[in-house]
């Protein structure tokens, strides 16, 4: 018997301003996560739940028709699977074993880009 359930909850903010020079634009999506894994072939019993948040920001400015600035921020994080947290596979080859790492935590990735165009 193996039951996998996950929930996954989100909320997207977000926000614009728009002038002749400058746009903006902020996002943000918010999410509550809710994993459980049961399995009683293998003895698992496992469930976590956590909140998420991934923050994007952009920011033009307009210098002149033919040049532009801008200004990019990234925000994402990544979730460790169970089966990266625990050995989920069962024992069938004693070659390889798959052990987890209980310890893992969430990856978070944040990213800057700045750019400068000018068109003739």
């Amino acid at each position: 018997y193996q039951n996998d359930l996950s929930r996954n909850n989100g909320l997207d903010l977000n926000l614009s301003y728009n002038t002749e020079k400058f746009n903006i634009d902020l996002s943000n999506r918010i999410s509550y996560r809710y994993q459980e894994l049961t399995d009683s072939y293998r003895n698992i019993d496992l469930n976590r739940n956590f909140w998420q948040n991934n923050l994007n920001a952009n920011i033009s400015y307009r210098i002149s028709n033919s040049k532009s600035l801008a200004l990019r921020y990234q925000n994402t994080a990544n979730v460790p699977s169970f089966g990266q947290l625990q050995p989920l596979q069962p024992p069938t080859n004693d070659l390889y074993r798959q052990l987890g790492n209980p310890d893992l935590t969430r990856e978070v990735n944040n990213s800057l880009n700045f750019n400068f165009s000018k068109i003739k």
